[in-house]
């Protein structure tokens, strides 16, 4: 469900590729559980997320994903 939800926000931010597993890893480490989160701070936060996954060493996001068992 979150995937889905990540996957439209980054076609809006023209992320389109990126992988949304990795965004929810992110985000998960920042938030915990993602049920709060709307509008504006759901944005901000895959952009931020983003920001994490662009910054991250070669698979970090991935071992990061995969600990949330995504």
């Amino acid at each position: 469900m979150y995937q889905q939800m990540i996957r439209e926000t980054l076609a809006r931010l023209g992320r389109i590729g990126t992988d949304a597993r990795h965004v929810e890893g992110w985000m998960r480490l920042e938030f915990g559980a993602l049920d709060h989160l709307g509008g504006a701070t759901w944005s901000r936060a895959v952009r931020e997320a983003v920001e994490c996954v662009d910054a991250a060493e070669p698979g970090v996001s991935d071992r990061l994903a995969a600990s949330y068992g995504l």
